[in-house]
């Protein structure tokens, strides 16, 4: 009986750490998503620059 409670409380727990590292994850990759956009403007700006 004690294991079966047990087993459910463990489980929410891992449902829960899991959901977490996944919206994490996520926002890691939103992240390293802004920096590429934010060279890709960089090199763009530079490259307008250069040529003008």
């Amino acid at each position: 009986m004690i294991d079966r409670e047990l087993a459910k409380i463990i489980e929410k727990d891992y449902a829960a750490i899991k959901r977490e590292s996944e919206q994490r994850q996520l926002r890691e990759d939103d992240v390293a998503l802004m920096a590429r956009m934010g060279n890709a403007s960089r090199g763009a700006n530079k490259y307008c620059r250069e040529k003008k």
